[in-house]
């Protein structure tokens, strides 16, 4: 069984790390109102970092709740997909956040990120 936690070692912490991938992006991607950002790493794994702005989701409690749910998708996709440094953005507010949690657009940016990392 495959371990998968989402240790530091998954994730994007420095400025650097994310101003790498966000300057110079091998590809973009855009589902619903999420917008993401990879490139290549040497890690041998994929790693995450999330970029969710204030002043596109107002309340605190409402973001933790966006980035959850990204970090989440991540985790189940994480052991699929390249070893890519893979920023996500949220760009739109998410409709409806209290009801339902947005899953259906990240896990079709997680199929599209794996295509993209399968093809030559």
């Amino acid at each position: 069984m495959t371990d998968r936690r989402f240790g530091r070692q998954r994730r994007l912490l420095a400025r650097e790390q994310f101003d790498a991938v966000l300057r110079r992006p091998h590809v973009r991607m855009a589902s619903g109102p999420f917008r993401l950002a990879a490139r290549r790493n040497r890690a041998g794994f994929a790693r995450l970092g999330l970029v969710v702005a204030k002043r596109v989701i107002r309340h605190s409690v409402d973001r933790n709740r966006v980035k959850r749910c990204i970090r989440e998708t991540f985790r189940l996709a994480m052991d699929d997909l390249p070893a890519v440094d893979v920023v996500v953005r949220l760009a739109a507010p998410v409709p409806d956040i209290r009801e339902t949690l947005p899953q259906e657009p990240l896990n079709a940016l997680w199929l599209r990120l794996r295509a993209w990392g399968a093809s030559p």
